[in-house]
């Protein structure tokens, strides 16, 4: 069913024809260990912990592990976490000015790359970066895969930053530069990098993978895009698919929703064919195809059911989370 908006637009219908995620016995259990690794490690009080076990925002987080031992699957719950509290304290926090995210970047790309810092991180998200969620990382998987991570990572870091001074500026974002940075904005290669490594595969880095990486990229980011344009338009936010297109074609709002709806299901269609071409023996890219359509689908079902991105409940949210996830 098409959801409305206090807009006055529509979210049209959107399925994707895609297996939805594995149901975990676990999930329970996985929510609870890092909702309290996150409050053992400061990166969150009491309050922040309690918010987080009650709400569905780690819904996606629990539906990403897909198959995934439990010991992996709570390394990719605990960067579902960092991530997400990263994108809120660049949204909503003190991060978005002054250089303090370009900073945070920095450091956090040297623990990665294993090159000397400063002093020693001071915030807890650099500290537990370093102290404990990129060691247990790095045991996952080789050198190779580091290196690639640590270089996905590196463009999320900058397009996030790209953004913050974007806003600053006051700087117009075209349609064509934001489709591609859309992708590392999302995150989306850094996720699938760690899809591989909980499950142990390790596809060629060949057109065939890079493709499939592709289509699910722009069908996940572009889903969110779909689902935030009432808090975007709330709030002031230019950087979303829908707004580009209404600003690049000048029709209604409703016919450029239409279109990034049309434009979702083409890219879902990409991905079909592109995983149909993929040779029966490429095992390895064949499991990696699987897990983006289901990562896909969970995407789609997670936007559905969570109120973050509608404008009131994103605004109280934000506030509420913000105080909470003060240590003590």
């Amino acid at each position: 069913m098409a959801a409305d908006t206090m807009t006055g637009f529509r979210i049209p219908e959107l399925t994707l024809p895609f297996p939805g995620p594995v149901r975990r016995a676990d999930a329970d259990v996985l929510r609870a260990g890092v909702c309290g690794w996150a409050e053992e490690r400061g990166l969150v009080g009491p309050r922040g912990r309690a918010r987080l076990e009650s709400s569905r925002l780690l819904d996606l987080g629990i539906a990403l592990t897909g198959r995934a031992d439990p010991d992996r699957a709570a390394v990719l719950m605990a960067w579902f976490l960092w991530v997400l509290l990263l994108d809120d304290r660049v949204d909503d926090g003190p991060w978005a000015a002054d250089g303090v995210l370009a900073d945070f970047a920095a450091s956090a790309l040297a623990v990665l790359r294993g090159e000397p810092g400063g002093d020693g991180p001071v915030d807890p998200m650099l500290a537990v970066l370093a102290d404990d969620l990129w060691p247990r990382t790095s045991r996952l998987a080789g050198p190779a895969w580091r290196e690639r991570f640590a270089g996905h990572m590196e463009r999320h870091l900058n397009a996030q930053c790209a953004m913050v001074d974007r806003r600053a500026d006051g700087r117009a974002l075209r349609l064509p530069a934001y489709i591609v940075l859309r992708r590392d904005l999302f995150g989306a290669d850094v996720f699938f990098d760690l899809f591989e490594a909980v499950d142990r595969i390790s596809p060629p880095d060949d057109p065939a993978a890079a493709g499939l990486r592709a289509a699910a990229a722009d069908v996940i980011s572009w889903t969110n895009d779909l689902f935030s344009v009432e808090k975007d338009l709330a709030f002031g936010e230019r950087a979303n698919l829908v707004l580009l297109l209404h600003e690049r074609r000048a029709g209604t709002l409703q016919e450029a929703v239409d279109q990034a709806r049309t434009l979702i299901a083409a890219r879902a269609s990409d991905f079909q064919i592109l995983r149909r071409g993929v040779p029966w023996d490429a095992r390895d890219t064949g499991r990696l195809a699987d897990r983006l359509r289901r990562a896909m689908r969970a995407s789609l079902d997670w936007h559905r059911s969570v109120p973050r991105y509608r404008p009131r409940t994103a605004a109280s949210e934000a506030a509420a989370f913000a105080a909470a996830s003060a240590p003590g």
